[in-house]
Formats: structure tokens, sequence, C-alpha cells
């Protein structure tokens, strides 16, 4: 069967799967699934819509798979220890998620003349925050909430969402002349920022509440900031001939699940500069993460009310590029993704509802909270995580002692073979060009992660 891997920009990915999907040819999208224009602007509201009607086509053959690219699915801070261990404490204790806060700071400096400008990650067309990098952490909330499902499966829920965003004309008083001039070879030209066009957000802060649709009874709070305007690395005026992140990112991202008076799970990502880096330019970071878990021991019945593990990631095998690599061997492999388009209806859902709120801050908008429960991988609890005859959790006291991985990860097309791969792999990429049959495949260097 032929395999697409669909990398093109944004714009083209609904027509690429649409035209696979009704070919009946596997395909492995990117992030974001599709962005829509209308009127040379993106048309965020119809995100939802243009999904479902993707997901409604009638394919030539049942047997093609549909996944998403995302770093969520089985991220080792994320998935494979935050998510489970809430999911494992929800099963074993029988009470919901109440709350889900979640904050990411991308480390993004554009100066004013940059947002008219940039092609890579542009403002120019009317999105920004929301679609360079967000969908990421939006699919995350949307996972953890779904996990309630298991308790109230049946529950008619809504979501209310309202929030507020910050825009390019903002930023001159959000990052001032003072600061900016401090930029090496800076400018004053390279900080006018060009009028006349309707520019994509910069940084989105909101609040929510899940409730029952009926009785309004309140089963899940929370706060999602997806931020670009935060500490990075960036120090230069013009940017660098460098092949990614001219702009210096620098992330930190902190997710915190909730159950109530007796669980909480929190797992903090950073993106941290080498110590050896060899000049301003040099753009190379290793990851470090933090999960901490409290408990109420004596109702929960783990053994310790504060545990807390802690992993280092060397550059070259970030926790996204692994998380991104495990999905892509399952797809190539024609095994379970956990990532299937249809998985992420309740995340295009979200995309449509943020895209309200940063067309007018402050506003509140709801959405149906009617999706099922999705397939999960195996749960794999940290090694300090030892359940007792119950099932609850025995955490040890000190936590886990963590090894330093192997800093040389085997390249990913080498590691599943694909120039001795049988079936057909079609790579679309850059502005829609096609390459490579029964070929190797492209990809960015190791150490350019999206992400955390």
């Amino acid at each position: 069967m032929l395999k697409v891997v669909v990398a093109t920009e944004p714009q083209a990915h609904e027509a690429y799967l649409r035209h696979c999907i009704l070919e009946g040819y596997d395909t492995l999208t990117t992030k974001p699934m599709l962005l829509p224009i209308k009127n040379g602007t993106f048309d965020g509201p119809s995100v939802f819509r243009r999904t479902a009607d993707l997901l409604s086509l009638s394919p030539a053959t049942a047997d093609a798979r549909h996944s998403l690219l995302v770093l969520g699915r089985h991220h080792e801070v994320y998935d494979k220890s935050v998510r489970a261990q809430a999911s494992h404490m929800v099963d074993i204790l029988g009470t919901p998620i109440t709350s889900v806060n979640l904050k990411t700071a991308g480390g993004v400096w554009n100066v004013g003349s940059e947002f008219s400008t940039r092609d890579d990650h542009p403002y120019k067309h009317g999105y920004g925050m929301l679609m360079h990098g967000a969908y990421h952490y939006v699919d995350i909330l949307a996972r953890m909430l779904l996990i309630n499902r298991r308790l109230y499966p049946d529950a008619d829920f809504v979501m209310k969402i309202s929030g507020y965003a910050a825009f390019p004309a903002d930023q001159d008083v959000r990052v001032t002349d003072c600061v900016t001039k401090r930029l090496s070879h800076h400018s004053e030209s390279m900080s006018m920022l060009q009028p006349g066009i309707r520019y994509g957000e910069t940084d989105i802060v909101t609040a929510f509440s899940l409730q029952f649709k009926n009785t309004r009874k309140v089963l899940a709070l929370g706060n999602l900031a997806l931020e670009q305007t935060t500490p990075g690395m960036r120090s230069w005026g013009p940017f660098p001939e460098v092949p990614y992140n001219i702009n210096g990112r620098l992330h930190c991202t902190d997710v915190d699940v909730r159950l109530g008076t007796v669980f909480s799970v929190n797992g903090n990502v950073v993106k941290v500069p080498l110590g050896s880096r060899k000049g301003q330019n040099d753009l190379r970071g290793k990851n470090l993460a933090t999960i901490t878990t409290r408990a109420n021991a004596y109702v929960a019945g783990t053994q310790e009310f504060i545990a807390e593990e802690r992993i280092a990631r060397p550059y070259g095998n970030s926790f996204s590029y692994a998380a991104e690599s495990e999905l892509f061997e399952a797809w190539i492999e024609g095994r379970k993704t956990y990532s299937e388009l249809a998985s992420h209806l309740l995340g295009a859902a979200l995309i449509s509802a943020l895209s309200e709120v940063i067309s007018e801050n402050g506003v509140e908008t709801i959405i149906d909270f009617n999706f099922a429960e999705p397939d999960w991988p195996d749960p794999q609890l940290p090694a300090c995580a030892v359940c007792d005859e119950d099932g609850a959790m025995q955490f040890a006291a000190e936590g886990l002692a963590v090894e330093a991985i192997d800093p040389q990860l085997q390249a990913l097309d080498a590691k599943c073979g694909l120039g001795a791969l049988s079936a057909q792999l079609l790579i679309a990429f850059g502005d829609g060009g096609v390459t490579g049959r029964n070929g190797r495949l492209q990809k960015r260097d190791p150490g350019e992660e999206i992400s955390g």
C-alpha cells in the first residue's frame, strides 16, 4: 500500500488528505491537520467542520490508516508519566480529574518588521501561536479531560471557554525599545510593524469549565496558557544563517492534573542551552524534566505524600523527537499509532473555539463535549510506582534514579530500514512537491525539535 507523509505548507494539507483518503493511501500528516484560509486569512471557526467532513469521506479501502504527527501521544513526560499516572488513579479511586492547568512558554522573540516578512511560522496570514505550535498542547489538554469518560461514559457535557490574546501590534508596549536595542546589530527599521495587515496572535491565555449539560454542575476547571513572548535565546538582530530556530526559541512547559482532594501529578519540561555552546548562534539544547506527584497518602494509598522524578535528555534525542519518532515507526510498520485522525476531532473543536476567543478578547464560547474516550497505549507507570494489592501506587520515597540515555540515537531512516521497505513511500513536502518512492525518508536534523 502506498504511504504518504503530508508535510507541505499547512494550507495544502486538506487537499492532500482528501485525495489520499479517497484513494485509500495511508497518510501521516504533520500538525496542524488542516489550516483553512478564507479571503486571504485564517478561517479558524471552520476547522472543526472541515475536519469532520474529512472524516466522513468514503475511502477506496477500509484498510488505509490516517494519523497526525504530534508530540503528546507518546511523550515520555506528558503521556507515559502524567497521563498514565492520572489515568491509573482515576481507575483505582473512582474519582475524576477535576482540574487541568497547562502552560507553555515558547520563548519566541520577533521584532516588528519580521511579523510581515516571515514565511516560516508566519503571522501575516491571520494566524499565529494557535497554529504554529499550540496544537500539541491543545491535544494534551483534550486527552487529559477525556480520561473522565471512563467514569461518565454516557454523560452530556459542555465546555465553556473564555480568554484573551495579544498580537504583534501590542509588542511595542510589551517588549520595549529599551530591551530591543540590546540585540546585536539592531536597527530601528527592524522594529517597525507594517500596517494594514491582519496579523495572527502571539500569545493566548484562556480559562475553561467542563460542566454537565443538564445540571450545569462543574466537573473540571482549568487554564490553558499558550505564550510565545517569553524568555528565549535570541541576542541578535538580523536572523543568523542557521537552518532552524532562527529567533532562538527556548521552551518551558508545565502540565498539572489534579484529582480533587486525593491526588495530583505535574510534569515540567524545559529546554536548556548546552553549556558548551560555541557562540550566541549555537542553538543546541538539552531537555530537562521534573515529574512531581502529590497525594493524600492515607486516602489514596500511596507511600509518600510527595514524590519527584527527574529526567534529562541530551541534544539530538529530545522528548519531542523521541515521541514523534515512536509514532512514525508505528505508522511506517503498520501498527496502531494512537493518533488516528478521528481521535483529533475534539482537538479540532477546541481549535475552532479558541479561534473565536482570539477574534474577540473576553468572549465566551461553548462547545458540546460529546466525544468518546479514545484508545490508549498500555500504561507504562514509572519504575518508582509499584501497585499494592488494591492497585494503589506506592511511590519510592527517593523517587526514580534515572540513568543517562545514550546520546547517539540511531538515525530514524536506518533504524526503520526505509531503504529496504517493499511498500512504496511517498513524501509530500515543502511547497507541495512530491519526492521519494522506495527511497530514504527526508527528515529534519534531530536537534531541531518543535517543542518540549
